[in-house]
């Protein structure tokens, strides 16, 4: 039986932690200085969160996960729709007075859907690759070329193993939930994130 408190570790206070620490360990390998290193690495993981459409507004107010916040994609569609609603093509979708067309479907499943394990899992390969990529370019005076695929997945994979995030039931890919949110609701987690997010809709209000 899997430890208890590893299981938490997908979460996504933790998963920016770990981001964070390892973008700080990154710039420390190839630029050697940089001051206020740890809050440029967290600007950094929060950009590329909002890039891939996987941060909360109301993480701005600590500038990062509460100890108990879920993905977005644990969480409803937006405008009440639902994902039959969105993976039916066929079907003319209005909502609001305006008609959604499969397209627009596509992308709303596709930003809802980000954070999803699998989807993460190549988003980091793609990045990764970037990073091989400048490693390569500071070895070698030859321009070589920045696609590095395996490299990069089995350093993810390695990566998401140490961090305990890799779900044993994985094969060679990720599936589409996290360790987490196969588990048991912790109830006391539940309270305290309420208590968050009472606090920041009265900050917003």
């Amino acid at each position: 039986m899997e430890p208890q408190d590893e299981i938490w570790n997908s979460l996504p206070r933790k998963q920016f932690e770990d981001l964070v620490k390892e973008e700080v360990d990154l710039v420390l390998k190839l630029r050697h200085r940089f001051k206020r290193i740890y809050m440029w690495a967290v600007e950094q993981v929060k950009a590329r969160w909002i890039k891939q459409n996987i941060w909360k507004e109301e993480w701005n107010v600590e500038n990062k996960p509460g100890p108990t916040d879920r993905w977005p994609h644990e969480g409803p569609l937006p405008d009440g729709l639902t994902r039959e609603e969105l993976q039916d093509r066929d079907t003319p979708l209005v909502k609001g007075g305006r008609v959604i067309s499969a397209r627009e479907k596509s992308r709303i499943l596709c930003e809802h859907d980000a954070s999803c394990p699998i989807n993460q899992f190549f988003a980091q390969i793609r990045l990764e690759q970037k990073v091989i990529y400048l490693e390569q370019r500071r070895l070698s005076s030859e321009p070589g070329h920045s696609y590095y695929p395996q490299s990069a997945y089995a350093r993810v994979r390695k990566r998401w193993i140490a961090r305990r995030i890799w779900d044993t039931n994985w094969r060679r890919f990720p599936g589409r939930t996290w360790r987490h949110e196969n588990s048991v609701p912790d109830p006391v987690a539940e309270f305290y994130t309420k208590i968050r997010t009472r606090l920041y809709e009265q900050l917003s209000s």
